[in-house]
């Protein structure tokens, strides 16, 4: 191994602001059915969408149930993190929330305005006026907008009928319509087995349908993180009506996509370096047979909100750091080795946090070194923590390499496949060798205090197809 690779520079996120809507679900004594016409109650619910960062403990608080009545009602475990864009079910008690004053809804992808006046209850015009939009035409993904609270009484959304098919599940369709599968349970209690049949008629909210702002042959396009913020991580899961490959780019960057028949997901990252605005996202499918349809979608990347960290260094690790040409040598190591696709997806879920210890140092902070023209962005997240403590692969993948650098000490490159790569700086030993497959929770090293640092700790470090971004979303967020 080449010693070269350094500290670069991008991301964290901040949460996700959300949007909650009601909807009127018919519940009869047998449970709810797309053809009863004439319902024995109706009981109020309420759909709630995870923003990111937020957990079910403040979720319950603001709607005044408790956690425990909440993860019952979902069929949530007992330690089931919730997930940004995950829907959530709140039981009864929440129809007399306030809507009073100004809510706030956040615009989905390939929505048009028209779509997002229906689910906040408003007409059309009366969103435009209000949010003094003059183009309607070119509504940007992941705007928040804000909806008169005198008109605003939650939107009504019906139930819709859904059919199985042959190759659905209870998890498929719950993936597909974003809710819990005992979420879906719940709105049709008249299935007992969760084994669904070909031909069974389901219902599910209205609003949660994901084919109704689509043309063919996009049947559904769901994207985690809106709105997307410089140096984090974006998921996506597309469905089409018919089977072929799709292919994505957006700031100037082709994003490899995993297309297996109708089923399209693909994993990236938003540079650090990225000023906020707005900015085109293209997909394109390909049948192979002749059948190319183009989708281009305004979306917004929203200022993240960055501290400035101010570092002084001792003239020893200063001068180290003005050796421009190690301190570029790295940079290249890490960008190169931390780079490139194979389709395998090792990782299942959340990550794991590769050490114990508390978080000194978060990603994507602005350094200023010594007061000079010394300057960069974190390019991980440091936990410090005593040297000799041990260092575990936070999912499963392979190792990519080891070794000892100048500025980074002794290090351990993971790949977990799609384009997803981690890094571990500064470590005192290191417990794998290059080729090495890993499982999550594997031990990979200890913490030590190697190369350019000036206390014991462990920088952890993650690379998604090219794009340095913060790893710790990955402790809250799953992806594709």
């Amino acid at each position: 191994m080449n010693p070269i690779a350094h500290e670069s520079r991008y991301p964290r996120l901040l949460g996700v602001l959300l949007c909650t809507v009601a909807v009127s679900l018919l519940w009869g004594r047998g449970g709810v059915h797309a053809q009863d016409q004439q319902p024995a109650a109706s009981i109020p619910v309420m759909i709630h969408i995870v923003a990111d960062g937020e957990t079910l403990d403040q979720i319950a608080v603001q709607y005044r149930v408790a956690a425990a009545d909440l993860r019952a009602f979902n069929g949530l475990g007992d330690l089931a993190p919730v997930l940004p864009g995950q829907r959530l079910l709140i039981p009864g008690t929440a129809n007399g929330r306030e809507t009073a004053g100004i809510s706030l809804i956040m615009t989905r992808f390939a929505e048009t305005l028209d779509v997002v006046a229906g689910r906040s209850g408003v007409t059309a015009q009366r969103l435009a006026e209000f949010n003094r939009i003059v183009n309607p035409g070119a509504l940007p993904a992941g705007v928040m907008l804000a909806v008169p609270g005198s008109d605003y009484q939650g939107p009504q959304v019906p139930l819709e009928p859904v059919r199985v098919r042959a190759e659905d599940s209870l998890a498929s369709l719950a993936l597909r319509y974003n809710l819990a599968p005992t979420g879906l349970l719940w709105l049709n209690q008249k299935i007992e087995n969760p084994v669904l049949l070909p031909g069974m008629t389901l219902v599910v909210p209205a609003a949660a349908s994901p084919s109704s702002v689509l043309d063919a042959p996009w049947e559904s396009i769901v994207f985690s993180g809106l709105p997307f913020q410089p140096g984090y991580s974006v998921g996506a899961r597309i469905t089409t009506s018919v089977p072929g490959t799709v292919r994505a780019m957006f700031l100037d960057l082709d994003i490899p996509v995993n297309s297996t028949g109708t089923e399209h997901e693909l994993i990236f990252g938003i540079n650090r370096r990225v000023t906020p605005g707005i900015y085109p996202m293209s997909l394109v499918f390909d049948d192979g047979a002749g059948i190319i349809s183009t989708l281009i979608q305004p979306v917004l990347i929203q200022d993240a909100g960055y501290e400035t960290e101010r570092v002084q260094l001792s003239p020893d690790i200063e001068q180290v750091l003005t050796d421009r040409d190690l301190v570029q040598g790295e940079i290249n190591y890490v960008e190169t080795t931390m780079r490139g696709y194979r389709p395998e997806k090792d990782w299942d879920g959340v990550f794991l946090r590769p050490s114990l210890g508390l978080l000194t140092s978060r990603f994507g902070s602005y350094r200023v070194y010594n007061n000079t023209d010394l300057n960069t962005f974190h390019s991980g997240t440091d936990f410090g923590v005593k040297a000799g403590t041990p260092v575990y692969a936070p999912a499963a993948g392979r190792v990519v390499d080891t070794g000892l650098l100048d500025i980074r000490g002794y290090i351990v490159i993971l790949d977990h496949g799609r384009g997803v790569y981690t890094g571990y700086w500064h470590l005192a030993s290191i417990a794998v060798n290059p080729g090495d497959t890993v499982a999550a929770g594997q031990l990979i090293g200890t913490v030590g205090s190697t190369g350019l640092s000036t206390a014991s700790h462990i920088h952890w470090e993650m690379w998604v197809n090219g794009v340095n971004v913060d790893a710790t979303q990955w402790l809250r967020q799953s992806f594709p």
